[in-house]
């Protein structure tokens, strides 16, 4: 049975590459393909929840403040998300809620952007992670 599935994920991690490399040359563009992409495979699996991560990506670098502190807040209170997600979530609300005056709760999820990303870096590793909550934090301490 799963030789039949083989194909799809194979044909699925074609696409999902290149968008991984539109995302890092065009951020627009990759906002346009995420949100296209993101109706057409499973909500909250677990392809869904990486092109949630490059669409949060794509709405902090083009600076599309509103959204990405509405796109953020409506998932800051679920429990079930994948840790690599909940560092990437918990790290943009951080940067909203700064950038918006709140500097006791972005500090506070700065800190859970950090204690979820030591958990992660447990299994798996991600240096480029831990830089951007450096900047964060950087961030926080020149606002207070």
């Amino acid at each position: 049975m799963w030789v039949f599935f083989l194909p799809v994920a194979k044909s699925y991690a074609i696409k999902s590459e290149s968008t991984a490399k539109l995302c890092q040359r065009s951020p627009s563009s990759c906002l346009v393909k995420v949100n296209i992409e993101l109706t057409q495979v499973q909500p909250k699996s677990r392809i869904w929840f990486s092109l949630m991560q490059f669409k949060l990506s794509s709405l902090f670098i083009l600076q599309h403040s509103d959204e990405l502190y509405q796109e953020t807040k409506r998932w800051i209170d679920e429990e079930d998300l994948p840790i690599p997600f909940q560092v990437t979530l918990y790290m943009y609300y951080a940067k909203s809620l700064l950038s918006h005056g709140d500097l006791a709760e972005g500090k506070r999820y700065i800190y859970k952007a950090k204690a979820q990303l030591a958990t992660m870096n447990e299994v798996y590793p991600s240096p480029i992670k831990l830089i951007e909550i450096a900047n964060i934090t950087n961030v926080y301490w020149r606002a207070t």
